[in-house]
Parts: C-alpha cells; structure tokens; sequence
C-alpha cells in the first residue's frame, strides 16, 4: 500500500501560500500601473509569469543535479536562467517591492501632496506673496518717511535754536526731492524762540507725517498691488476645494471598506487613485503653475509643480519605474526599501524551494 507523501503535500499547500502572496503583489502593482486593465487580467498575467519563473527555477535545479537524468542538461540550465530572469528578476521581484512600497509609503506621499498644494493655492487666493511684498513695500517706505519725521521734530525742538528754520526746511526739501513727498509749510509769527509757538509747528508737521505714515504710503501701494485675474482665481479656488473635499474622503476610507457610495477613497484601490486622487491632485498642480508668480515655492518645489507634462508625487507611487527609479535617486531613505526588496526576494525564493520540493524528481 503506497504511503501518503506528507512532506511533498505540504510542499504544494506551502508553494501556493507563497506563491499567492508574490502573485498578489504582482497583480496590484500591475493593477496601479494598467489601471485601464481588468483586474482579472492582472492576476491572470501574474500567476502566468510566476508559474513560468518557478519552472526556470526547477530547470536550472533539475539541471545542476548530477543524481538524476535530465535530457539536454545545458540547455535546460540555460533555459531556466533566461526564463528567471525575464519573468521572476525583471518582473515577478520589481512589482512586488512596488507594492510592499507603495502599500507603506503612499498614505504619507498623497498628504504630503496634497497639504504642499493646498498651501500654494492658497498663497494664490489669498494673495500672499503680493501682499507681503506690499507690506513690505510700505513698511520700507514708512519707515524713511519717519526718519524725516525725527529729523525735523529733533531739528524744531533743539534747545539752542528752537523753531522752524532753514535746517528744518532743508529737511523737507530733501524728502521732497527724493520721494515726492510735499510738505505744506508752517507760517508762524516770526517768534521761531517762542515755546508756544515750537509746539504749534511740532503739531502742524506731525499731523502730516502722521497722515503720509498712515494713509497716504499705504493706499498708494495698495493701489499698485498685483492681484489674480478672475480666470486663474476660480481655478485656484476649485482646485483648492476639490482637495479639500478629497482630504475628507480619504480619512473616511481609512475607516470604511471600499468607495462605492462616493464618499470615501481607499489610496490602496487602482481605480480610486487613478479616477479620483490623481485627477484632483494633478488639477492642484496645474493651478499652481498657472499662478506661479504668487507663489513662493519651498526649495525644490517650483521645477516639480512648473514641469511639463506635470508628474505629481502621487502618480509616481503608481508606476513600478518611477518608484525604482526614485529608489536609485535615494528618494526612500529611511523608509525601509531595501527591507521591502528582500522580502520580496525571501518570498519568492521560499516558494520556488517548495516547487522544487513538491515535483522533486526522482534519483537513480
């Protein structure tokens, strides 16, 4: 009576658990790459390319071992390392580690996204820039103007020679001069001397200064300030209120299964990233680079958000080349990607040993 072969059994159970793993990585970093793909397909496509890498690996195995027959030995070992390398090194391995990647980084990487530009849209509603280059604008200017205003009153108020006297007109002349600021003189008794008379002036040329310091500099450079057209302004304010709305959709898919009703987004569904996140995250983009001159970009940032064909850090999470790419260019430090790459090997090497193990050939 032929006894049951426990050991090849749990071989076969052991290489479907790993191998279903590896399949399903493959499957979903495909999914987000071809997100125009039925999933089945993608799944479809992933069990086909592992189950071709598992046989490499079993004829280069099988060919390695000098204890059993093998017909065409080297051309088998060739074979099966032709057939590792396309379908398991330059496939099965890559968007595995893609997935495992994206599975732990994208949550960070769209908030990320989204909050920078929701900040530069709202530089652009706000009119940040423009504003505080006014301000700094009138704070400079003010601040001249009050160095004549001390001048003069440090001029009327002297001990030795009080009163309004040439000094004092020197000094109105030359803010005329140089800033076009005209300041109406004071006409006094002819008593300079007279305390009474140095107040009267002292308060007749504050009053003005007083009036340029805060009216006059200030309109005239709110009058000059730059502000968005009508066009880019509601296209700032969508896009700044379409990512609000999807900040809100995704802390409520973190709670809730699936985005079937419309309010929430899973950043772990294809279909929810390429219909819904990078659509609106790309739209933010755009606003900030029709309004870029109101913006004040981080360092880095304005070559990102001004490129052509824009490529947000959202869309590139999706794709198994920009990822690995972004890894070479040490765009992952710290976020574990050579961990993700070895377990992705392990898993996969686990379930090539059970294969092996499972349809072991028999020695002479």
């Amino acid at each position: 009576m032929k006894q049951t072969n426990y050991l090849k059994l749990f071989s076969i159970f052991a290489f479907l658990v790993f191998g279903g793993v590896s399949c399903w990585a493959t499957a979903e970093s495909l999914h987000l790459l071809l997100a125009s793909w039925p999933k089945i397909f993608c799944y479809l496509v992933a069990v086909g390319f592992f189950v071709v890498a598992s046989i490499g690996t079993k004829l280069i195995v099988d060919s390695l071992n000098q204890k059993i027959y093998v017909e065409g030995r080297t051309g088998k070992l060739i074979g099966g390392i032709i057939m590792v390398l396309i379908f398991w090194l330059a496939t099965s391995m890559p968007t595995n580690t893609h997935t495992f990647i994206y599975r732990n980084v994208i949550s960070e990487r769209v908030n990320n996204d989204i909050n920078v530009t929701m900040g530069y849209l709202e530089d652009v509603v706000k009119n940040t820039v423009n504003e505080e280059n006014c301000a700094a604008l009138t704070a400079e200017r003010v601040a001249i103007v009050k160095g004549y205003q001390n001048r003069l009153m440090a001029e009327l108020n002297q001990p030795n020679d009080p009163g309004s006297g040439p000094r004092a007109e020197k000094i109105l002349n030359e803010l005329e001069t140089k800033y076009g600021y005209r300041i109406e003189r004071y006409r006094n008794n002819g008593n300079n001397s007279n305390l009474r008379e140095v107040n009267r002036a002292v308060e007749f040329y504050n009053t003005q200064f007083n009036d340029l310091i805060e009216n006059t500099i200030p309109g005239y450079y709110r009058e000059k300030i730059v502000r968005p057209n009508e066009t880019n302004l509601e296209q700032a304010v969508n896009a700044y209120e379409a990512l609000a709305d999807l900040k809100e959709k995704i802390e409520a898919g973190k709670t809730s299964k699936g985005s079937s009703a419309g309010n929430s987004v899973d950043l772990n569904s294809a279909e929810d990233m390429h219909d819904i996140v990078i659509p609106r995250i790309n739209a933010g983009y755009q606003a900030v680079n029709s309004n870029h001159e109101m913006v004040r970009f981080r360092s880095g940032d304005e070559a990102k958000y001004r490129a052509i064909p824009v490529v947000t850090e959202t869309q590139r999470m999706t794709s198994i080349f920009e990822v690995w790419g972004d890894y070479m260019a040490g765009k992952f430090n710290g976020h574990g990607f050579f961990w993700w790459i070895l377990l992705a090997v392990l898993i996969d090497i686990a379930a090539f040993i059970f294969f092996d193990i499972a349809f072991k050939k028999s020695e002479y």
